[in-house]
């Protein structure tokens, strides 16, 4: 059960590099979102006079501050995981590839 889990948390780490579209529709949902919840300002400075690329350079900045926020609160959580991890074995590293299920014996 554990070496399952540990294959899960394996593969869900793996897994923006492994389907770049999952990753492209969570950018895409938090975008769209933090644009939701802007739209009045967003009104209002278009209502004011500000030019549209400014409003784009405004939103884009915003979404390139979350996702550098996203990774690195995901690669020090990475981080400080896999130190917790080499605490917790004995003879195996932390980043040891995990066996496949046919190579592991059962009883």
């Amino acid at each position: 059960m554990m070496a399952t889990l540990w294959q899960d948390l394996r593969y869900g780490a793996r897994m923006p590099l492994k389907n770049p579209g999952f990753t492209a529709i969570g950018l895409y949902g938090v975008m769209a979102y933090s644009v939701i919840q802007r739209t009045p300002e967003i009104g209002v400075r278009i209502a004011l006079g500000a030019q549209t690329s400014d409003v784009l350079k405004m939103v884009l900045r915003q979404g390139l501050r979350l996702t550098a926020l996203g990774l690195d609160i995901g690669l020090g959580a990475a981080y400080a995981l896999t130190r917790y991890m080499r605490s917790l074995l004995f003879g195996v590293k932390a980043t040891d590839p995990v066996p496949r299920n046919d190579s592991c014996s059962q009883g």
